[in-house]
């Protein structure tokens, strides 16, 4: 889920109201139990919990149609032979444009919005070498959506895919 969240406690259950308006109840015990799980588990792991902000921290992305022909005149960039060739930073998603839509017996493709994501300089070495140290965890106030799809295409900088999504399909 998103995480936009709002809690309220009573003596034995605390209420979390998570983006979608869903609400989910978790008892005192069953915290303490996950709360103790996961320190034990991080303890024999000899790791920390490191929460990284998507947006405006690893990342910038924009729906902005403008971006596009910033992509298109400046984000190809020459190799050593004069050949053009995309710049690694600078990677396309598509996002459903309406999240949440009611679903009908007949499958209509959903318009998609096209998003542009410039990924911060040094990302892969930085989330590589901290992943040694620290579990990582993503934080986004966007979309569960645009949260998985930024991290594919964060995950697949990592490990070095010069394609995008749309462009593999």
């Amino acid at each position: 889920s998103s995480s936009s969240s709002s809690s309220s406690s009573s003596s034995s259950s605390s209420h979390f109201t998570v983006s979608g308006g869903l609400t989910i109840s978790i008892s005192q015990s069953e915290a303490k139990s996950i709360a103790s799980d996961s320190s034990a588990r991080l303890r024999s792991a000899k790791k920390l919990s490191l929460v990284l902000d998507l947006d405006h921290t690893l990342l910038h992305a924009t729906a902005d149609p403008r971006a596009e022909a910033y992509v298109a005149r400046s984000c190809l960039l020459l190799d050593d032979e004069n050949r053009r060739r995309r710049r690694e930073d600078v990677r396309t998603l598509v996002l459903p444009a309406m999240e949440g839509a009611v679903q009908t017996s007949e499958p209509i493709p959903a318009p998609g919005l096209r998003h542009y994501v410039k990924l911060r300089p040094h990302l892969a070495k930085f989330l590589t070498e901290a992943n040694e140290r620290y579990e990582l965890t993503i934080y986004t106030a966007g979309t569960r959506s645009y949260a998985y799809k930024v991290a594919h295409v964060i995950s697949r900088h990592i490990v070095g895919a010069r394609l995008d999504e749309e462009e593999l399909n």
